[in-house]
């Protein structure tokens, strides 16, 4: 949910720091395909490394029994997002 012209700042800025590349859409002449670097896909990686430890902190103070509940109900929150997607 993100609006066009700060989707298009943030592209340009990582456009410029080499992390995505971007190219006319072949099918669509009024959309960009954007396609990661290698960097890019470093500093991606190393995001979903840090939230895993981020993540892995956060519920460190619940028991097995605690996650399996918090997992039941979060499948349950990202169904009806889902559903909400769909409708």
């Amino acid at each position: 949910m993100v609006a066009p012209s700060s989707m298009t700042h943030r592209l340009d800025r990582m456009t410029e720091r080499g992390l995505v590349v971007r190219a006319p859409d072949p099918g669509n002449r009024t959309r960009v395909l954007v396609e990661l670097t290698s960097a890019g896909w470093q500093v991606f990686e190393e995001a979903v490394r840090e939230a895993n430890v981020v993540e892995s902190d956060t519920l460190s103070g619940l028991s097995r029994k605690q996650r399996g509940e918090l997992a039941a109900l979060l499948e349950v929150v990202i169904s009806r997002l889902d559903d909400l997607e769909t409708s």
